[in-house]
């Protein structure tokens, strides 16, 4: 992680970038992704590639629901503003982290895959906000435990019992890597379960 500059005091950048959309509430973190919008501009066509190899994965949009996602088009913004908050407008796209209430916290390293940006994110929130981070490792390590329960009512032919605790992970309001699991999990049972019901008709 870098700060976005040493010397600036992190000033809130929600109304500089036409972002004063941070709920007074809000507890989450921001996440702001500068693109550039000309696609004939090497700066666009990655964009591009950013915004289909890694946005659009699944992935990132569970690492992602745990901050507040906007677009920034770069390419519209005063080159000033950019500099003045640690971002090389030569250098997009580019990912900044930020606080509940706006403010810049870091700007992710640039990544080179959608897995490599998933762990950023996670990272971002481990160093950046540790009491939210912690909230959601508890989530994690509990909906863990309830997939290895659901795993052993699955081998003791309890279907119902176990496409139960599958759709507490699935619907979790907390997106967690364990949804993939647990929807191929849940599409096992729910096969081995229609079967035996065509068997007893």
């Amino acid at each position: 992680m870098t700060s976005p500059n040493a010397t600036d005091k992190v000033e809130a950048a929600s109304n500089e970038f036409g972002l004063s959309l941070w709920a007074k509430d809000n507890e989450k973190p921001g996440l702001i992704y500068f693109y550039w919008s000309d696609s004939s501009d090497p700066r666009g066509k990655k964009s591009q590639a950013w915004t289909r190899d890694f946005f659009d994965t699944e992935d990132v949009a569970r690492a992602s629901k745990h901050f507040l996602c906007y677009k920034v088009d770069a390419s519209k913004q005063d080159a000033g503003l950019l500099k003045k908050r640690g971002l090389d407008p030569a250098k997009m796209p580019a990912i900044v982290v930020t606080s509940p209430t706006g403010k810049f916290v870091c700007i992710l390293p640039e990544v080179k895959s959608n897995v490599a940006l998933k762990d950023a994110l996670e990272n971002a929130l481990a160093q950046h906000f540790p009491a939210l981070w912690k909230s959601y490792d508890r989530v994690y390590l509990e909906l863990e435990k309830l997939l290895d329960v659901a795993r052993e009512d699955y081998k003791k032919n309890n279907f119902e019992a176990a496409l139960e605790k599958l759709a507490k992970i699935i619907e979790h309001p907390v997106r967690t890597s364990l949804i993939e699991r647990a929807e191929e999990l849940q599409e096992v049972v729910q096969t081995k379960l229609d079967n035996l019901e065509r068997k007893q008709k």
